[in-house]
């Protein structure tokens, strides 16, 4: 193994790295089985978020639907009117 001391150059420093890690040179410092499992909790932290949007948009569209039926149809109307002025 070869340590480059602090002094060194950082060139040094990262081939002393990649030397360490079998010549593979990671930039964030991490081992790939490191990499991977942060990987992994990233994911499972994600999904969660996923998960708790989805259920939280459920129940707000349950309190307050969007896109109703007597709000969508006072909506459209103008927009298909402004359309169809411009089309014909």
């Amino acid at each position: 193994m070869n340590l480059v001391p602090l002094g060194g150059t950082s060139a040094e420093r990262v081939q002393s790295m990649a030397d360490e890690n079998g010549g593979i040179f990671s930039q964030s410092g991490l081992s790939e089985a490191e990499a991977k499992e942060v990987q992994g909790y990233m994911m499972q932290y994600f999904m969660l978020f996923l998960a708790f949007a989805i259920v939280a948009h459920m129940l707000m569209w349950i309190y307050k639907p969007w896109f109703s039926g007597d709000e969508m149809g006072a909506m459209v109307t103008p927009v298909a009117q402004a359309i169809s002025t411009f089309v014909v």
